[in-house]
C-alpha cells in the first residue's frame, strides 16, 4: 500500500452509511455475492470433453422486497472426437447471464436456482478423417444450490469471518465450487 494511502475502519464506514441513510433505517438491505463454478468432464461415444461454467452471483430484493438476481459469466466446452485413428478437437464458448430465484431468510436456509435455465445449442462442423461431421452441442445450465445457510468461516489464521459460505464438492460428474456472502440486514 502507498504511503500516502488512508486507511479506513469500520466506524468511518458506519459513519458514512448512517449519513447515506439519514432517516429511518441506516442498515444495507440484505443481498448476496459470490461465485459459482462447475467443471464437469465426460465421456460419449466418441466424445470426451469438459464444460466450465463459472457465474458471478448478485442478489438483492426487488422493488416488491422479494430477493431476485442474477448470474453473470460463461460457459466454456473444449474436447476432442476419437474414432479409430480419426479425430478432431472442438472448443465452443458462450457468455451467461442467467436469473436466479431466491428464496429464505436471515443466515438461511436458502434456495438459489436459475429461472429459467440457459439452454446451450450450437452446431460445429468439423472433419473426421476428411469426411464432415456436424458436432451438435447441447448442454443446459441450471445453477441450484439448496439449503444454503451462511455461518461463521475460519481463516487459517484463526480469525472468523460471518456470514459466508464456502462449498467444495466433488462427485463422479465433476468439481463445484461456491462462494457466497450474506451482507446487509433484513
Amino acid at each position: 500500500m502507498a504511503e500516502n494511502t488512508p486507511l479506513v475502519d469500520s466506524t468511518v464506514v458506519n459513519q458514512v452509511l448512517s449519513q447515506a441513510f439519514p432517516e429511518g433505517d441506516d442498515r444495507l438491505p440484505r443481498c448476496i455475492q459470490g461465485t459459482y463454478a462447475v467443471d464437469m468432464e465426460q465421456t460419449k461415444g466418441i466424445l470426451e470433453d469438459e464444460a466450465i461454467v463459472f457465474l458471478e452471483i448478485q442478489i438483492q430484493p426487488d422493488e416488491s422486497g422479494k430477493l431476485r438476481g442474477r448470474g453473470i459469466g460463461y460457459f466454456n466446452l473444449s474436447g476432442i472426437a476419437v474414432d479409430g485413428d480419426c479425430d478432431f478437437g472442438y472448443v465452443y464458448d458462450e457468455d451467461l447471464d442467467i436469473e436466479l430465484a431466491v428464496t429464505g431468510s436471515g443466515n438461511g436456509p436458502y434456495k438459489i436456482a436459475a429461472d429459467p435455465p440457459a439452454a446451450i445449442e450450437a452446431i460445429q462442423r468439423h472433419a473426421l478423417c476428411d469426411e464432415p461431421v456436424d458436432l451438435k452441442i447441447e448442454w443446459t445450465v441450471e445453477p441450484l444450490l439448496e439449503e444454503v445457510v451462511f455461518g461463521k468461516f475460519t481463516l487459517p489464521n484463526g480469525r472468523e469471518l460471518a456470514g459466508q459460505v464456502h462449498l467444495h464438492e466433488v462427485d463422479e460428474e465433476g468439481t463445484t465450487d461456491v462462494h457466497l456472502w450474506l451482507m446487509g440486514a433484513e
